[in-house]
């Protein structure tokens, strides 16, 4: 073989080396941003991904009763009558009940109001932002069904039929419920689910009206501060801040892919200047 072929046949080998080892570079570095972590038993990726990828649907009881709190306010969501649903002060009247009746092993919930016996749905089955939420007659769709998601000690609740990412929200101005992008530490998205008779339990010791009456003012001062803090509309500024960085294991891939094409190509060499 003569030495003009060896040159283009090495000329060949290193060009391919180097549209592959681009190639694979761009391809873990567009990926990277992807690469799952586990933290505490949930399976989490970037800070940027949505709800649904960061998180899995908890299991909440099925057949419970119970009022859906909206933690920054103590607020419930309560069946106005009129077909509406928004946060007011909670009494645990049947207005404020629902029962949790859990329709598919994937932890998806029907949420059926004690008042009507009519269900949790949005509406027109619509996933825009500020579409309201309100009370419809059982139809079995995906917009009356829930996926409750444990984060940082409250449950952010996504309607199974928003795979955009849009949650429960209470709008802080007229505390009607709606749905909205999900915020990371949005205080707006934040709910409890409070059991009429548990949370009587702290009332029902009163004897001595000096204690009951420090407890109240602790428990309503923290409210008002967290209500205030931030808007539905607006992100919060401690979402990149909370979420652990991403692990370089792209980085390490790319480079033995790199190291295993450049052997090669030196092994191809060799043999060429030896025939």
């Amino acid at each position: 073989m003569n030495k003009k072929m060896r040159k283009q046949i090495l000329a060949v080998v290193l060009t391919l080396v180097f549209f592959v080892s681009a190639i694979a570079f761009a391809f873990f570095s567009a990926n990277e941003s992807n690469v799952a972590y586990a933290t505490g038993g949930t399976v989490v990726t970037d800070p940027d991904a949505m709800l649904a990828d960061r998180y899995s649907p908890v299991d909440v009881g099925d057949g419970i009763v119970a009022a859906i709190i909206h933690k920054p306010t103590g607020l419930a969501l309560t069946n106005t009558g009129l077909s509406n649903v928004v946060a007011e002060e909670a009494v645990f009247s049947d207005a404020q009940l629902w029962t949790f009746v859990k329709t598919n092993s994937k932890n998806a919930y029907k949420l059926v109001n004690h008042l009507d016996n009519r269900c949790l749905d949005i509406d027109s089955a619509k996933t825009e932002n500020a579409t309201n939420v309100m009370i419809w007659d059982d139809n079995g769709l995906d917009c009356q069904r829930y996926y409750f998601y444990e984060v940082d000690g409250s449950y952010c609740i996504r309607p199974v039929h928003c795979t955009n990412d849009r949650i429960l929200d209470v709008y802080s101005e007229t505390n009607n419920v709606q749905i909205y992008e999900y915020i990371a530490n949005n205080p707006q998205q934040q709910f409890a689910i409070v059991v009429p008779g548990e949370e009587e339990e702290p009332s029902s010791e009163q004897p001595l009206p000096e204690e009951s009456s420090s407890e109240e003012s602790s428990s309503e001062e923290p409210l008002p501060e967290e209500s205030s803090s931030e808007e539905p509309s607006k992100p919060s500024d401690e979402t990149s801040s909370d979420a652990p960085a991403t692990p370089g294991d792209a980085g390490i891939v790319v480079f033995v892919i790199l190291a295993v094409i450049s052997l090669s190509a030196i092994v191809v060499f060799k043999k060429i200047r030896r025939s």
